[in-house]
């Protein structure tokens, strides 16, 4: 269950009663503890009405689109004539849209009483509506904003076996959402260090969005606390037969800390029970004069700490460089789970054996 979930309210204004029921509505929601924005709270934004607007849709959890036929003409106008704001507000959706492939997780049709579903623009047709006025309506919306589903699906059964013999859970967990890291394309690692500040590690990638996504998955999952615990960085040194000098990263799920939640919930028998652990690695071949990783090294120690951060390729045509690069802080993560290893030291039962020569054909 999501704690205090952030909404922004899109709408066109029309009448000064409309815009009344607007604001009850975003008043309604934040008295039952879901933090939403309305462009009626704010008299002057110090960044300006577009900066703003842009600024609630990119950082609200969901954006509730109150359609009326008003906001459908604006869509619609070949030559916009009036209401800058939600022409604005709109061109804002629809990218977002297109940039999802079409993909709407974000975007949520409201319909008041007095408007129908005729008036919904296209690319929110094939979601689901909420009526607001309607009380039981209102309540499916809440906890579609709290992220509490109507119903849970039970386990499926377990088939049964040919011959009697116990059969074994396989738990997978992953930290990872693999789709969108397999979309964003990782590149490599890079460094941000300074005597003054917490180095940084960031995780480049040609896909912006997609690099983005995982970031805000793991932001979201954070709650109260300080640091992301749940995911755990190797760093491992070392020369490998057949591989260029230099070391992995390798990303993955804290085992130690997944296995207390599960302890915790009492709802895992270790004994009885496979774990599968979907992990993350890349091999980076730094110039043999680089010191980046050893001074990474030094200023983690110093502060204990560092933080992570998504990176991207302005131009995958060109070459990778200082100039080609874009780091976005916007994102970044503290984080103090990086193990620095060598890989002669990894055993046969560590998650980073799978890039360990000694082990390797295990995994074939």
């Amino acid at each position: 269950m999501k704690e205090n979930p952030k909404v922004f309210i899109s709408y066109a204004h029309d009448t000064e009663p409309f815009a009344d029921k607007v604001l009850t509505f975003s008043n309604k929601l934040r008295l039952d503890g879901i933090d939403a924005s309305i462009d009626q709270y704010e008299e002057s934004p110090p960044e300006g009405w577009p900066r703003w607007m842009e600024n609630q849709i990119r950082e609200s959890d969901y954006v509730l689109v109150i359609c009326t036929p008003t906001y459908l003409r604006k869509i619609n106008e070949s030559v916009k004539k009036s209401g800058k704001g939600v022409n604005w507000e709109i061109g804002i959706v629809y990218q977002h849209l297109y940039d999802a492939y079409g993909n709407n997780t974000k975007f949520i049709p409201i319909i008041f009483d007095e408007f129908s579903q005729d008036d919904t623009p296209i690319p929110l047709k094939g979601a689901t509506f909420y009526f607001p006025d309607n009380s039981k309506s209102y309540g499916k919306l809440k906890n579609r904003l709290f992220g509490i589903k109507p119903t849970e699906k039970p386990p499926l059964g377990s088939i049964k076996p040919l011959a009697e013999k116990p059969r074994r859970k396989m738990f997978i967990t992953s930290l990872i959402d693999i789709e969108l890291w397999d979309k964003a394309t990782w590149k490599g690692a890079l460094f941000l260090f300074s005597k003054a500040h917490p180095p940084i590690l960031a995780m480049l990638c040609e896909d912006k969005l997609a690099i983005q996504g995982v970031f805000h998955g793991w932001k979201r999952s954070l709650k109260d606390e300080d640091f992301f615990r749940d995911m755990k960085i190797s760093l491992i040194e070392g020369d490998v037969p057949e591989e260029e000098s230099g070391y992995y990263v390798f990303i993955s799920t804290d085992m130690d800390e997944f296995i207390k939640r599960m302890e915790k919930d009492n709802s895992f028998d270790f004994e009885e029970n496979f774990i599968t652990v979907i992990s993350r690695y890349q091999r980076m071949n730094p110039s043999p004069t680089s010191r980046n990783l050893e001074y990474f090294k030094k200023f983690y120690k110093e502060f204990g700490y560092c933080y992570i951060a998504p990176a991207y390729i302005k131009n995958k045509t060109k070459p990778i460089d200082a100039e080609n690069i874009e780091w976005d802080l916007d994102y970044k993560i503290k984080f103090n789970n990086i193990a620095f290893r060598h890989i002669d030291d990894i055993q046969k039962h560590d998650l980073e054996s799978v890039v360990s020569p000694k082990f390797k054909g295990r995994f074939k």
